[in-house]
């Protein structure tokens, strides 16, 4: 009986011991459980017990950032670090806290965190101002590579570009960077010119072609097309490169039309969509006629093109295909600037004269507008 008595005990003793243990492991799973949902659901960050707080601390510390209350802040991202100090993200809470608090011990914790990671805005921010500060340009276009992939918006990007490009070592430094660079090449064509001077665009994109950068035709094309409607047409002609250039627009003086299958650049003929206007381009190769046929009783713009005609007088011919004078056309010449004027006038049959004004026309646009019913044009001769 003894031992029946001894064996239950030892029975309800390890039966204590394995409902303590369970509880125990429930306790911790429950805990850490918690402690992991607080990422999704801040509101639980109160009901995790301390021995389990790993990501509760973090919610508890961005709540104290957004109250603005550096004391909590730093306190919680204290404790943040000492259950995870591996993390930029976290040292860039206690960062943040201290710049709140005015605190002069700030610099060495960005430093530490810079360190440790990329993905963190604020410490890719301090390390780029860093960087800046001390005009080191290599590492300043290393941050704002990092921020185009964490998709910070053209608002972040663009100052960084500018500054850097304003200084001639920074400038050379970029333009080296562009040659390894396709997305950053793609944007600095798209946007260069939202915040640079055409003289600094153009100068970069030249530096960067210079240093083994490849640019296709499409993208100087739109970096040209740009240029021109800044009216900036010496720096458009500056960047258009002749391998892009069609017979249309490498000829000085003479100006021929290539049929509308024919890829165009930012120098040649455009073909706008006009009602009742029908257009057909005759002859072999990239040079034709253009005739057409205008069943509407108002004038139609045939075709227009960019020009860069120095100031002062010029004048406009324009021919058939047996070199004979086409008088049924109008020519039109708008100033690209705002506020600048061309004056037009008819001096003869298929004759214009016309005078560009000494400022704010450097690029001009060329409209050639026709009446109802039909004719052909072979080329315009600009003197």
């Amino acid at each position: 009986m003894a031992r029946a008595k001894a064996a239950s005990q030892n029975f309800s003793f390890s039966w204590l011991i394995w409902t303590v243990a369970l509880l125990i492991v429930a306790w911790a799973t429950v805990g850490t459980e918690v402690d992991f949902a607080v990422q999704r659901r801040p509101q639980l960050a109160d009901s995790v017990p301390d021995a389990f707080r790993n990501f509760a601390p973090a919610v508890e510390a961005r709540n104290a950032l957004l109250a603005n209350d550096g004391t909590n802040t730093v306190s919680q991202a204290t404790e943040l670090l000492s259950r995870r100090p591996i993390p930029a993200e976290n040292l860039s809470l206690l960062a943040s806290g201290m710049m709140l608090e005015k605190s002069n011990r700030v610099g060495p914790v960005l430093q530490a965190g810079v360190t440790r990671g990329w993905r963190d805005m604020l410490l890719q921010l301090a390390a780029l101002d860093g960087a800046l500060q001390t005009r080191n340009w290599e590492v300043a276009i290393q941050r704002l590579t990092a921020l185009r992939t964490m998709r910070r918006p053209k608002e972040f990007i663009d100052p960084v570009v500018e500054q850097i490009v304003q200084n001639p070592q920074g400038r050379r430094a970029y333009a080296a960077f562009l040659k390894g660079s396709p997305v950053e090449t793609a944007g600095f064509i798209r946007d260069g010119l939202d915040f640079l001077d055409s003289a600094t665009y153009t100068n970069v994109i030249l530096m960067a072609a210079k240093d083994g950068a490849k640019f296709d035709c499409d993208q100087m094309a739109n970096a040209t097309d740009r240029l021109l409607r800044n009216n900036a047409g010496q720096n458009a002609r500056q960047l258009w490169p002749k391998r892009c250039a069609t017979v249309s627009s490498n000829q000085a003086g003479m100006m021929t039309f290539p049929s509308s299958t024919v890829e165009n650049g930012p120098f040649d003929w455009q073909y706008p969509s006009e009602p009742g206007l029908m257009r057909d381009y005759r002859g072999n190769g990239p040079v034709t006629t253009l005739s057409f046929s205008n069943s509407d009783s108002l004038k139609r713009i045939l075709a227009k093109r960019f020009l860069t005609l120095a100031p002062g007088q010029h004048s406009i011919t324009m021919q058939d295909r047996e070199g004979g004078s086409v008088s049924d056309i109008d020519v039109l010449v708008a100033c690209l600037g705002k506020g600048a004027r061309a004056s037009v006038s008819r001096a003869a049959n298929g004759i214009w004269n016309v005078t560009i004004p000494p400022e704010g026309c450097s690029v001009q646009q060329l409209r050639l507008r026709v009446p109802q019913g039909s004719g052909e044009i072979a080329q315009v001769l600009v003197k």
